[in-house]
Parts: C-alpha cells; sequence; structure tokens
C-alpha cells in the first residue's frame, strides 16, 4: 500500500480523518469501524481474532 501518513490513508479509502487518528492512537472503536478497515486490508474479522489469539498465546509460552 505504501501510504505515508495515516491521513492520505483514511481519505484515500473514505474514512473521516480525525477518526482514523484516534484508531492509530489506541481509541475503542466499534465492531462496524473494525470490519470496515480489515476489509480495506482485505482481512476478516475471524482472521483479525484468530491472529490476536495466536499471538496472545505466543506471549503466555515465551514468558514461561
Amino acid at each position: 500500500m505504501g501510504f505515508t501518513s495515516y491521513e492520505t490513508f483514511a481519505l484515500d479509502h473514505g474514512l473521516d480523518r480525525k477518526q482514523y487518528w484516534r484508531i492509530e492512537n489506541g481509541s475503542n472503536i466499534t465492531i462496524k469501524t473494525l470490519v470496515k478497515i480489515l476489509n480495506i486490508h482485505k482481512r476478516d474479522l475471524a482472521g483479525f481474532f484468530k491472529e490476536i489469539d495466536s499471538a496472545k498465546r505466543g506471549s503466555i509460552k515465551k514468558s514461561r
């Protein structure tokens, strides 16, 4: 994708600039917004949570 800023990414994908900045900085978001962003990245919700679960399990193993 090669975006140099959150502003360019947001504008190119029809997202509100301020909302996307908040997301990038850790604000809570709705599932609807999460799905929209995942669609932009050609990802699905199930795969997203599966990846989080795998990363979480990996960090548990490393800390033992």
